[in-house]
């Protein structure tokens, strides 16, 4: 007697009726892959452009920070031409943010985007206020970090920095050297100033700055040239005469439209104005 052609398992499957079938190559590639560089180009961009946020107030947004999780890197992982056309591409590498400890891998981070973001203007977030070891060895680190990106001040657009004290006189330095890019400068202080002096500042070699948040310790040099196309302020002030002085010789040409402050109990004379300009 001959076996049967189909035979049963105990689930009542026939298994001579399946079939083992080979897996067919592919004849064309997906929907994503066939479009156009420019056209992905410009999808990339837009998945880095949801990090960046308004001054002053983000609304929970950010830069990128370098991570497999986020683009661009997240978007190297996908596959070879995607890689490709991330790595050539300057606007995608032209945003960064570096938050909490600094350590080497920041370093290593910094010489990656600054190199493929090639001569593109700079958006950069750099706050500093966490350390692990001395407090000597973590302002090393940050000013490390500085050494870094102050040769490249040319290309700052928005820059945010929250740094300690002693970190801060680079780049103060640098920005007096000017620049055609430079529209948000945010510079804070992130740790104890140790009673060192306030730390003049020329900005007027920034024709296009618009948006300014300077912490107390930073100060205009006398004799600062107008500054017309500030439209936010937001600065500290150790006294009255100090902005009074910053309103009628440094913004001379502006209407004030709010100003508010705060008096803080460690120091009487501390005050935090607020000044928002027309556009």
């Amino acid at each position: 007697m001959s076996d049967p052609a189909i035979t049963g398992n105990s689930d009542g499957l026939q298994i001579g009726s399946l079939q083992i079938s080979t897996p067919q190559p592919r004849t064309s590639e997906s929907p994503i892959q066939r479009l156009h560089p420019e056209l992905l180009n410009e999808i990339f961009r837009l998945c880095i452009g949801r990090y960046i946020y308004d001054y002053p107030s983000g609304g929970g947004r950010r830069l990128p920070r370098p991570s497999v999780k986020e683009p661009p890197l997240i978007l190297c992982r996908i596959c070879r031409r995607w890689r490709q056309l991330v790595l050539a591409n300057p606007l995608l590498w032209a945003q960064i943010e570096l938050y909490g400890v600094c350590r080497s891998s920041h370093l290593v981070a910094l010489d990656e985007w600054l190199i493929r973001s090639q001569q593109s203007p700079l958006h950069l977030s750099v706050t500093c206020h966490r350390y692990e070891g001395t407090r000597a060895e973590f302002e090393d680190q940050v000013s490390r970090v500085i050494a870094k990106l102050t040769p490249h001040s040319w290309r700052w657009k928005h820059v945010f920095f929250e740094l300690p004290t002693a970190c801060t006189e680079p780049i103060v330095r640098r920005l007096g050297e000017g620049s055609d890019s430079l529209e948000i400068l945010k510079i804070c202080d992130r740790g104890s100033s140790g009673g060192k002096e306030s730390i003049a500042v020329n900005l007027s070699g920034h024709r296009v700055l618009s948006k300014l948040q300077m912490d107390a310790r930073i100060h205009f040099i006398p004799n600062h040239s107008p500054m017309n196309n500030i439209r936010i302020l937001h600065m500290s002030f150790l006294t009255i005469d100090e902005y009074l002085h910053c309103l009628m010789s440094v913004l001379p040409h502006l209407t004030l439209n709010s100003f508010s402050t705060a008096t803080f109990t460690s120091s009487p004379c501390f005050i935090n104005p607020y000044a928002s300009f027309p556009q």
